[in-house]
């Protein structure tokens, strides 16, 4: 039984990479492709998380469940675990299967998985990510002044995990899953990366869907006759922008490229380490590049702050300008235009074609030619039942399961001129994603939380958008008066954090990471346990408005502050609550690194919503939103 390793990258265009004649280079992908096979017909299911549970249980939306894994749809993971196989998961996977749920052990591993590493929902910042290791928060140094990237990472932990394996069963073939955050938006990656791709744009998306499509054509990629489908009127011509406009969108495709290219370079170091294992030839590498169509979400001018765009706030391109040296770090939260998404699907608009190669010497006889045939991300898991000489099943722990959808393609590594199998396309139709079965998100009223509990996950917090709610906390401190973070949700593009600062009680809100509001205690908290409250008392009239919190201590009220704009959807995907540390990036750069850890003792954070508090009366410790946080404290 051949070793299985699927390498998934995210929301990349079927005309992107180098492989596919696209703009961004990806050696790796070609390389695979020189000694595999290369299909021109393959397709997902429309959406990242129909495309991610197509795949791995081989059937469509309908079967195999947009959101979870019903047990009547097993998992390839479970599948192989049940023939001997060690199983990992690095990565990317969509909620509800959140590590944190008690859905998560289902089957004894996470969707099957004995091992999994890596992030929950649809994106996570990149330098700063809220990760697990199993169904425990992981709290590795992140940023780039550690020299960490979440895509460097997660390959460094799967080739880990590979050698280990090897090295304690050598005998024991392995199934490795490795899903990218890339190249999904936020698209951070180091400068270096972006910097090989400088002035190689200049002339916009237009010239560039006729450049890739001319490859595309001259390899046999795409028919000779096929024709660009036409520029949505939605997206506007590149001759029609201004120069701004022009610059700003140079600047996001050029950090685009460089991302993907990055991203390849990590697959590079796995197949590489495979290489030295003496495994690579015995190890079917799934290489899919993508899992829909390029993400349109920047909109027709690009962010460099996705968190604007998914709240329905306009970011002008002037406004942009002055921020063009920090794209791709970690004070960015960069998305590209819709043009340039367009380009990356040629010949094609949106739809489900995608890019995928396969690598297996050893069970490939004709190498480094084009398929044809049309396929579907479901064909991916009979395939693997094929080559590994297993049977469908019909029965997993107890439960009857239904019929696997796909068709295996392994006909086509033999004679990669083979006939279609398809009699027609099973293809869905593109799935939009519930954020829960049976509609809209559905959070609770109340929470208390203690210390310690870490990135617990939104749909699980009282979403204090949007309403009045309170934040209680029962800590203690000792005679330094206290540092670091009480509570945290959120992050640099948006969020809220109450926390001590030098003894000095503090809240802050953080809108969309343009403006901070601080209210913030005149006097330290003496030694001993206090009781802190945040109340918010919003002003209502719609989504996104304004209101006044009032901060109290052991009773006291010691000021207030109008807030006069909020955040109405999101702070951020991953907009987890942090107790005793700040999960992920940072609300406000006031407390100190890793998370601005607490000094205290946390006894319990009390959250509740839809409780208006009393109209406090107006202090005015901290009546405007700053920038730039006010810098002097009182003396001891």
């Amino acid at each position: 039984m051949p070793n299985v390793l699927i390498v998934l990258v995210g929301a990349m265009g079927f005309g992107a990479s180098s492989a596919y004649g696209g703009p961004c280079g990806m050696p790796t992908a070609q390389r695979l492709a020189h000694g595999g096979l290369q299909y021109t017909g393959f397709r997902t299911s429309g959406s990242g998380t129909a495309t991610r549970n197509a795949l791995l249980t081989g059937r469509g939306p309908a079967s195999g469940g947009i959101r979870h894994h019903p047990g009547s749809a097993t998992t390839i993971a479970t599948i192989l675990r049940y023939h001997g196989y060690r199983t990992a998961a690095f990565g990317k996977v969509c909620r509800p299967g959140h590590p944190q749920q008690p859905s998560a052990l289902e089957h004894g591993g996470f969707q099957g998985f004995e091992k999994f590493y890596g992030f929950a929902g649809t994106e996570t910042s990149q330098w700063e990510p809220i990760l697990y290791d199993g169904t425990r928060p992981a709290t590795p140094l992140t940023g780039p002044q550690y020299g960490y990237h979440l895509s460097e990472d997660l390959t460094d932990q799967a080739i880990h995990w590979i050698r280990v394996h090897k090295a304690r069963t050598p005998g024991t073939p392995f199934f490795a899953y490795l899903a990218f955050g890339a190249t999904q938006a936020p698209h951070h990656v180091p400068r270096r990366w972006r910097d090989q791709y400088r002035g190689l744009f200049h002339d916009g998306w237009d010239m560039q869907r006729q450049r890739t499509l001319r490859r595309q054509q001259a390899r046999g990629i795409v028919p000779a006759h096929t024709e660009l489908v036409p520029r949505p009127h939605e997206i506007p011509a590149w001759s029609g922008l201004s120069q701004p406009a022009k610059q700003v969108a140079l600047t996001l495709m050029e950090n685009y490229a460089g991302f993907a290219t990055h991203t390849d370079r990590q697959v590079g170091r796995i197949v590489d380490a495979l290489n030295l294992l003496g495994t690579l030839d015995d190890t079917l590498v799934f290489y899919v590049l993508g899992d829909g169509p390029a993400s349109r979400q920047g909109g027709p001018h690009g962010t460099i702050n996705d968190v604007l765009v998914r709240n329905g706030v306009p970011e002008p391109a002037l406004d942009a300008l002055p921020f063009l040296d920090d794209v791709g770090g970690p004070e960015s939260n960069p998305g590209y235009p819709a043009g340039w998404a367009l380009a990356m699907d040629t010949p094609f608009d949106g739809g489900t074609r995608n890019g995928l190669i396969v690598h297996w010497p050893d069970g490939i006889k004709e190498r480094g030619r084009l398929c044809h045939q049309r396929l579907h991300c479901t064909d991916i898991l009979p395939t693997i039942l094929e080559a590994a000489g297993l049977p469908e099943p019909y029965t997993v722990d107890g439960v009857a399961q239904r019929p696997i959808e796909g068709a295996g393609m392994r006909y086509t590594f033999g004679d990669p001129d083979a006939p279609d199998r398809r009699g027609g396309l099973v293809e869905w139709p593109a799935v939009r994603v519930p954020a829960q079965d049976g509609g809209e998100p559905s959070y609770p009223s109340s929470i208390t939380v203690y210390s310690g509990m870490q990135q617990v996950p939104s749909d699980g917090v009282p979403d204090v958008k949007n309403t009045s709610h309170t934040i209680v906390a029962d800590i203690e401190v000792g005679v330094d008066g206290g540092d670091g973070v009480v509570a945290a949700q959120g992050g640099r593009f948006g969020g809220w954090a109450l926390y001590l600062r030098s003894g000095l009680v503090t809240y802050c809100y953080n809108l969309f990471g343009r403006e901070r509001t601080y209210l913030r205690a005149p006097s330290w908290l003496r030694p001993g346990r206090h009781a802190i409250r945040y109340a918010f008392a919003y002003d209502g009239g719609g989504i996104g408005k304004g209101g006044i919190g009032t901060l109290t201590v052991d009773d006291i009220e010691i000021g207030a502050v109008r807030i006069d704009a909020t955040v109405p959807l999101l702070f951020a995907d991953d907009q987890a609550l942090g107790i005793g540390r700040d999960s992920g990036s940072p609300v406000t750069g006031e407390y100190a690194g890793c998370g601005g850890p607490f000094t205290g003792t946390i006894r319990s954070v009390r959250i509740d919503i839809g409780r208006p508090p009393a109209q406090p009366r107006e202090y005015g410790v901290l009546s405007r939103h700053q920038k730039t946080p006010p810098q002097k404290t009182p003396q001891r």
